[in-house]
């Protein structure tokens, strides 16, 4: 059983103007829904009216009475808050964050306000992208946020297939063209539903991307905004002429975590933020029984389900022709991604190594695990491939690592400061190696190597200063309170 739950972190935002278009046709297709206008949606925090067998919400409230006094247990605990099973459909985010000291505690509930509000949103623009929101209840000036209850798995937890996928390209794409971001999309806030269906959860740290061009985070938009419903005043709408990328701006994108790929379409990009975090997680644990094969399947995938549509939206707009600047900028980013629908249609092993290494670039630079340090000498690497792949390119595929380049030029500036640098990424780190030249990671190579000492320390009873040797040897690779360091001195101890 899956719940929504908010473990995110805020997130600060990039600015860049947004210079107007004329009015446009909205996007039409027999595989996407329509765009809709979210300028009318805002939390109704008051009354809603549901039938008696769908939601009771003097029944919610004394629940909420329960959750105060502790007299029920949570299903689920995240950063912010804990998740409360109401009935056999629904669920109450209630606040308690996990850790009181941090700036970002929320102690008033002020997160589920807010994710009420995009939640809200996100249903008139389709409610089969994210958890439907029922009721905002404030108790105590304090928020409860009641949403409907999600079944399924996590795709970490689960096999994910080749439809799944297509559909969480699909709302990501649905999510990117109306200028909201998850900033969070990673294996625990996706659901999947069943074999072809999944749903986003957990919005808590979302930005928008406002009339004045800027992506707000959630943080910054003022509560009494989203209470009052001015927020609409700020979402920026296709149907409205103005479109989310802005083709006059040559300014570089502030950071390459979480944009679009496309170095022309400067917009913050659902698919790139879930390949750097479900895809790199999915690869780096093994969760995939043939990694080439379903990293091979997932370009394709996202080829005809994001680049493709991408193309017939962008194509699709309306600018003024005498406005020769934006036209360019907007041509640029379409044939950017007409080339990427074509190249990831049928990849060659050295696109799929690059795409793979972009992805694990991205994942250091968001210091995972201590990542950080290692980005900036991985970058350098990652570069020296680049050119390479790129000699050996032609037609299209020169196209793919002539962008691909013009991606990466701002960030070499970036990296280059002392948060990135200090290590190296060892080879069984490393995805491409690990999935081309079948390097085996470092741990299972200690590991193995722990092992063998272990049976030689068995096998050598007679000799208890060259077990001593041994032990001290193999509980200091691994480390003396490891399970296969306590594996190590009980078996000792039993030859002994």
């Amino acid at each position: 059983m899956i719940t929504a739950l908010s473990t995110s972190n805020r997130h600060a935002y990039s600015a860049y103007p947004v210079f107007s278009t004329k009015k446009h046709s909205a996007y039409t297709s027999n595989t996407y829904p329509k765009l809709k206008n979210t300028g009318d949606v805002f939390v109704k925090s008051k009354k809603i009216s549901f039938g008696s067998s769908e939601y009771n919400k003097q029944e919610a409230e004394h629940f909420i009475d329960d959750i105060i006094q502790q007299k029920v247990a949570y299903n689920k605990r995240g950063f912010q808050g804990e998740f409360f099973r109401l009935g056999e459909n629904y669920g109450i985010k209630a606040i308690n964050p996990m850790d009181k000291n941090s700036p970002f505690a929320d102690f008033d509930g002020i997160n589920n306000l807010r994710e009420n509000y995009i939640l809200n949103v996100i249903k008139d623009i389709d409610p089969e992208i994210a958890t439907k929101p029922v009721d905002l209840i404030e108790k105590d000036k304090k928020y409860y946020l009641v949403t409907e209850y999600i079944d399924g798995k996590h795709p970490f937890d689960s096999a994910i297939n080749n439809k799944q996928m297509a559909d969480i390209l699909k709302k990501s794409f649905i999510l990117d063209i109306n200028g909201i971001a998850h900033s969070d999309l990673q294996s625990g806030n996706i659901i999947l539903q069943n074999q072809d269906k999944v749903k986003f959860i957990d919005f808590g740290a979302y930005q928008l991307l406002t009339n004045s061009g800027r992506y707000a985070s959630s943080d910054a938009i003022r509560d009494l905004d989203i209470i009052n419903s001015y927020v609409k005043n700020m979402h920026n709408s296709p149907l409205e002429g103005k479109f989310i990328a802005t083709f006059y701006n040559n300014s570089p994108k502030s950071h390459i975590i979480g944009y679009s790929d496309n170095p022309y379409l400067k917009i913050r990009s659902n698919a790139a933020n879930f390949e750097y975090r479900l895809i790199y997680d999915y690869l780096a644990h093994n969760k995939a029984e043939k990694p080439k094969e379903f990293l091979t399947d997932y370009l394709k995938t996202k080829a005809e389900y994001y680049h493709k549509p991408m193309a017939e939206f962008l194509e699709k707009l309306q600018i003024s022709p005498n406005d020769a600047a934006q036209l360019t900028q907007r041509d640029n980013a379409l044939k950017t991604e007409k080339m990427f629908a074509e190249v990831f249609s049928n990849p060659s092993e050295n696109i799929i190594k690059s795409e793979l290494g972009k992805i694990q670039l991205k994942w250091l630079m968001n210091d995972y695990q201590g990542g950080k340090t290692k980005a900036f000498d991985y970058f350098n690497k990652y570069l020296a491939d680049i050119e390479q792949y790129s000699a050996k390119a032609v037609e299209q595929e020169k196209s793919y690592f002539d962008v691909i380049k013009k991606f990466l030029e701002p960030y070499r500036g970036c990296l280059d400061t002392a948060e990135y640098k200090g290590a190296v990424l060892a080879d069984g780190e490393n995805l491409v190696k690990k999935l081309f030249e079948k390097v085996e990671p470092v741990a299972q190579k200690v590991e193995t190597a722990v092992l063998k000492v272990g049976e030689q320390i068995v096998q050598n009873t007679k000799n208890t200063k060259s077990n001593n040797k041994l032990v001290g040897a193999a509980v200091g690779i691994i480390g003396a309170g490891s399970a296969i360091g306590v594996w190590i001195n009980n078996r000792f101890k039993k030859a002994s």
